[in-house]
C-alpha cells in the first residue's frame, strides 16, 4: 500500500517537474521573440528618424525658398540649372574638357 503511493507521489513529481520545465522552456521562447521583435522594431525607428530628419531638411529648404518670394535671380538660377532654360537667342557652351 505504501508502495502505491510513493508511485503517485512519484508520478505526480515527474509531471510537475515536466510541466515546469514546458513552462520554462515557453518562458525562454518567448522572451527570444519579443527581444526579436523588439531589435525590429528599433531598425524601423532609426529608419523612420532617417526619413523624418531628411524630410526635416527638405522642409526648411523648401521654407527657405517660400520665404525668399518672387527673387527674379533664384528664379532664373532654378530655370538654368535645374530646368536648362536660356533666354531667347542666347548660345550655351558646356565645357567637355575635363571628362
Amino acid at each position: 500500500m505504501a508502495s502505491k503511493s510513493k508511485k503517485r507521489k512519484e508520478k505526480r513529481f515527474n509531471l510537475f517537474r515536466l510541466a515546469l520545465a514546458v513552462f520554462f522552456l515557453y518562458l525562454v521562447v518567448e522572451i527570444l521573440v519579443t527581444q526579436f521583435q523588439i531589435s525590429s522594431t528599433k531598425d524601423e525607428l532609426n529608419l523612420v528618424s532617417g526619413t523624418i530628419e531628411n524630410q526635416s531638411l527638405e522642409n526648411d529648404e523648401l521654407q527657405r525658398i517660400l520665404d525668399l518670394g518672387d527673387d527674379s535671380d533664384y528664379l532664373e538660377r532654378i530655370a538654368r540649372d535645374k530646368y536648362n532654360y536660356v533666354y531667347p537667342g542666347e548660345r550655351v557652351f558646356y565645357d567637355m574638357g575635363d571628362e
